[in-house]
């Protein structure tokens, strides 16, 4: 279970950012918040506001084995790390990987979560099974679903709840089956700090479909500009209380990696700029951005970071966004 933190208590333990998409042996930088926010209705709104604000800019791949994966990694090793075998009982963060709407259809976006106690990958399913906090996510795995993670050799297991996983549910589509496999895939990577493969088992043994789809063999992720939302929000984390500045980081692939970013009152834009990432092609860039807000009023905003688009806004050419709700103080 997620433990609302002080911003004292994680300071230091959260103040490295996770900049890019891929997994790192560094804590991402988010402050957790003074209490936990009310959930919001999700923002379906907001790519309608930002096309007219600002002249911005699916299938799912098939599912690629390790050595399959065509892009670099930023910062950590390729390699998979296996978990320390004696953790200790602390404060960590655990990334996760959840479904939202982009202008592509589905996609996968990260979500970072403060958790107390021993670390492992069984937070990781743990958190899969949960609630995101932004309500513009969901997950595809119900509680029960997916029960541990283990290791065999180079390949990491995940144990899943019962046969009846082995069938797509009625009112699943194939596009939401085959991003919940990469749901798990994306989420013990980013844990495990490594593109290793992953493998599910029935029972202690493999099982030859998930959902529906093929997984009798340990599987690597599909390509990032595939199956993940082309902009994605580390920090702040939704309901984070500000006053000042705050820095916003994240990763993306965007023209030029031009990486606009608006903060809104309600769906009026109040203040706009943007970030630069450390590239654009193939893959997630990171993109960092300090953003001063001393000149607004104390209340609710929406922080949001898009995708540029390199037409000047023609017609149907929607960016990717991602959106967190901040409380200025």
């Amino acid at each position: 279970m997620n433990t609302p933190r002080s911003d004292d208590q994680l300071t230091e333990l959260l103040r490295d950012a996770v900049a890019g998409i891929e997994p790192t042996d560094r804590l991402v930088a988010i402050r957790a918040r003074t209490a936990a926010p009310q959930r919001a209705a999700a923002r379906p709104w907001f790519y309608a506001a930002a096309a007219t604000a600002l002249a911005t800019a699916a299938t799912v791949g098939a599912f690629a084995l390790l050595d399959g994966d065509d892009a670099p990694e930023p910062g950590p090793s390729h390699h998979s790390h296996a978990v320390d075998p004696t953790p200790t009982p602390s404060a960590h963060s655990v990334p996760a990987y959840f479904v939202g709407e982009t202008p592509r259809g589905l996609r996968l976006f990260r979500e970072y979560d403060v958790r107390t106690g021993t670390a492992g990958l069984d937070d990781a399913i743990a958190e899969l099974q949960e609630t995101p906090d932004d309500p513009d996510y969901r997950t595809l795995w119900p509680a029960g679903s997916l029960t541990s993670v283990g290791q065999r050799g180079d390949v990491y297991t995940v144990q899943i709840g019962d046969a009846s996983l082995h069938d797509r549910p009625a009112g699943m589509s194939p596009e939401e089956a085959g991003l919940a496999i990469e749901q798990v895939v994306y989420t013990v990577q980013a844990n495990a700090h490594g593109r290793v493969p992953v493998q599910f088992l029935l029972d202690g043994n493999p099982i030859n479909e998930v959902y529906g789809v093929p997984t009798s063999e340990p599987l690597g992720n599909a390509p990032q500009l595939e199956v993940l939302s082309l902009v994605q929000v580390n920090d702040p984390v939704e309901g984070l209380e500000v006053s000042g500045s705050f820095t916003a980081r994240g990763a993306a692939s965007s023209f030029e990696a031009t990486v606009p970013w608006q903060i809104l009152d309600g769906g009026t834009v109040v203040k706009e700029g943007f970030a630069t990432a450390s590239g654009y092609e193939g893959r997630l860039y990171p993109w960092e951005t300090t953003i001063d807000v001393s000149d607004l009023a104390p209340g609710e905003y929406t922080f949001a970071a898009m995708t540029d688009d390199p037409s000047g806004g023609a017609e149907g050419a929607e960016p990717f966004v991602d959106t967190r709700t901040i409380t200025v103080r």
